[in-house]
């Protein structure tokens, strides 16, 4: 029975430690409404802080791009009481980030959202620029230095909102529309203040509403640090807020195959040939904004079959649920400068690579010649379990340029932790239970 017991204090350990992880990792989420689970007609919060949107009896529902989504028809409003988490997110010294799906027709100065009026958060769509129908963001009462969207949105389709705001950088603002950079200025931010979070319009006197926005809005995610750019890219292309703070791009190693080198030029090839990438748990360091660049000597339609290169992943978390991955890699840009083809993932348990856990092919890189940077995203069809995975990227011409590959995911919640501890000190205590003789 000493043995179950040591056993059963090593699962509380990992139990634990895991949980511990998860909190450091989730502990940037600051409100995340998917307007999927209600009370009554109130919004619930999935962030865990419990800030309910409290539905003014005019925000309903329609189909979102994920599950529900909440709408707006010019008299509706969502109302979060001020709390310490929202807070944590709106003070003068406070980084930020907010993002959302959001549809739209409107070519009027409507507001989306703001904490304190006219202050915190401050998403509107736009009147007055030429022409109309765009979006910006601001954190303070002055509109002078908003960032804004470089084309209007109010075309009647879902576009994906992201609006940063890092004091680490001297206050910098960014604005992301589908995944991509619109615009960045800077701008101070007030102190903290102890009004609401509204969603739809700005309050007026006696419960009127100024400025209602009209349209849906959808994932409507708060966090207390600037996102990283490719956590950008991932929202907008389905990587669920919940999964965005497991990233686990753990100092992985890379190797050349058979006749597959490195591309010479200094500005293409990481020197060491150590990484591709250089992001920790829940850390928002993964874009070191080097590529890697390889090719066949032998010309093109050349890879032989080999991968070019291999990646070898140590997530380094017992348990971990991953659940998506994302590769940077430069399109195409000449005749013999290419993109990936495709790649194979491998999942592994141990270090050898010996103990397979599963294997996906992934393909629908860009193929047009324009040399853009891009990012390709894959959701796998269930979370995988694995601690190991070994990327292989394979191009039938010469040379294929990467930057980040970044795997996202999430430790399980404690819950499920509890049952796989019970089910195991269960199981250990039926092998190590001494057997009765039969009388």
């Amino acid at each position: 029975m000493q043995w179950v017991k040591l056993f059963g204090m090593l699962l509380v350990a990992v139990v634990v430690s895991q949980f511990i992880a998860n909190q450091q990792a989730q502990a940037s989420l600051v409100a995340y409404w998917s307007f999927d689970q209600q009370s009554g007609s109130d919004f619930l919060d999935s962030s865990g802080n419990n800030n309910t949107a409290v539905n003014n009896g005019n925000v309903t529902t329609v189909s979102g791009v994920v599950g529900n989504a909440a709408n707006f028809a010019g008299n509706g409003i969502l109302t979060v009481a001020d709390s310490a988490s929202l807070d944590s997110a709106a003070d003068s010294k406070a980084s930020r980030s907010v993002a959302f799906w959001f549809k739209t027709t409107t070519t009027s100065n409507l507001v989306v959202l703001e904490k304190g009026t006219n202050q915190h958060f401050v998403v509107q769509t736009e009147s007055t620029t030429t022409p109309p129908g765009k979006i910006s963001f601001r954190v303070d009462t002055v509109n002078t230095n908003r960032v804004m969207s470089n084309n209007p949105v109010n075309d009647g389709n879902w576009h994906h909102f992201v609006a940063t705001f890092d004091v680490g950088a001297g206050n910098l603002m960014s604005l992301y529309i589908d995944g991509v950079l619109q615009a960045t200025n800077t701008q101070a931010s007030p102190a903290a203040n102890d009004d609401p979070f509204v969603i739809g319009a700005r309050p007026g006197s006696g419960g009127s509403l100024i400025a209602p926005f009209v349209g849906s809005l959808d994932e409507l995610v708060v966090w207390s640090r600037p996102l990283a750019p490719p956590e950008i890219v991932a929202l907008s292309q389905g990587v669920s807020p919940l999964n965005l703070f497991s990233t686990v791009a753990l100092h992985p190693t890379y190797q050349y195959t058979g006749s597959i080198g490195p591309y010479p030029s200094s500005t293409r090839n990481d020197p060491n040939r150590t990484k591709l990438t250089d992001g920790v748990f829940g850390s928002t360091s993964i874009d070191d904004g080097k590529w890697v660049a390889f090719q066949d000597p032998s010309g093109l339609h050349g890879d032989n079959g080999q991968p070019q290169p291999q990646i070898d992943f140590s997530f380094g978390l017992k348990g971990l649920r991953i659940t998506d991955v994302q590769v940077q890699y430069y399109r195409a840009i000449s005749a013999g400068i290419y993109e990936p083809d495709s790649m194979v993932i491998e999942f592994y348990q141990d270090p050898a690579f010996t103990q397979l856990v599963d294997t996906y092919t992934i393909t629908g890189f860009s193929t047009s010649t324009d040399g853009a940077p891009l990012y390709l995203t894959y959701s796998f069809p269930s979370p995988v379990y694995a601690e190991y995975a070994r990327v292989k990227f394979y191009n039938d011409d010469e040379w294929t340029w990467l930057g980040e590959v970044t795997f996202f995911g999430s430790v399980p919640e404690p819950s499920t932790w509890v049952l796989m501890v019970l089910g195991a000190l269960g199981l250990a205590g039926l092998r190590l239970s001494p057997r009765r003789k039969k009388s």
